[in-house]
């Protein structure tokens, strides 16, 4: 008898990072899910967390009557693999850094936002982690791994199951540097003390 699909998401990570160069950056990332629309809808929950960040504080920044005359914009894409062209699924998000505003006659009005402070950052990521964890709830799933579908695999196909533990790991499979870390190519000023 056929075993059913996993029911779980094994990894949904969801992180916030404001660095002084008045960048921010919030991602979601999506390990393996069983399904497009579980998928779908933790992207949605994000994207969404964003548009209201952004609605709330252009009411406040321009004193708008209600955060419903503040429109947003955003497109996100699914990436399969990372820069060493690992398996890595994970989302990306471009999102306005402002809202439109309508003026008189109908005519949309372009209002620039500035950064978000590190605490509205943080807001945007508490927030999705609650909506996550209650759309993983609703759908019977949890952000633990899923023990059962791991070693199923390793015992249907043993080979596949080295290849995504090694990639998830970042490590070499095979050759003379297997088990080491998977080399990259890294500019200087992009490198981060703690990655080798």
């Amino acid at each position: 008898m056929p075993r059913r699909p996993s029911q779980r998401c094994s990894s949904t990570v969801i992180s916030a990072r404001y660095r002084g160069d008045a960048t921010s950056s919030i991602s979601v990332e999506t390990g393996r899910v069983a399904s497009s629309r579980c998928s779908a809808a933790l992207l949605g929950a994000f994207a969404e967390e964003v548009s209201r960040s952004l609605r709330w504080r252009a009411k406040r920044l321009f004193g708008l009557k209600s955060v419903e005359d503040a429109h947003t914009g955003a497109i996100t894409f699914v990436q399969r693999f990372d820069s060493a062209l690992r398996l890595n699924v994970h989302s990306h998000v471009l999102a306005l850094d402002g809202v439109y505003v309508e003026r008189e006659a109908g005519a949309l009005s372009f209002m620039a936002l500035p950064a978000p402070s590190a605490d509205e950052v943080l807001d945007v990521a508490q927030r999705t982690a609650k909506r996550v964890g209650a759309l993983l709830e609703k759908r019977r799933r949890t952000l633990d791994g899923d023990d059962d579908a791991q070693a199923l695999l390793a015992q249907d196909q043993p080979v596949l199951a080295s290849c995504y533990s090694a990639a998830a790991e970042g490590k070499v499979l095979l050759g003379e540097r297997a088990g080491q870390r998977t080399a990259r190519l890294v500019r200087p000023e992009d490198a981060r003390a703690d990655e080798p």
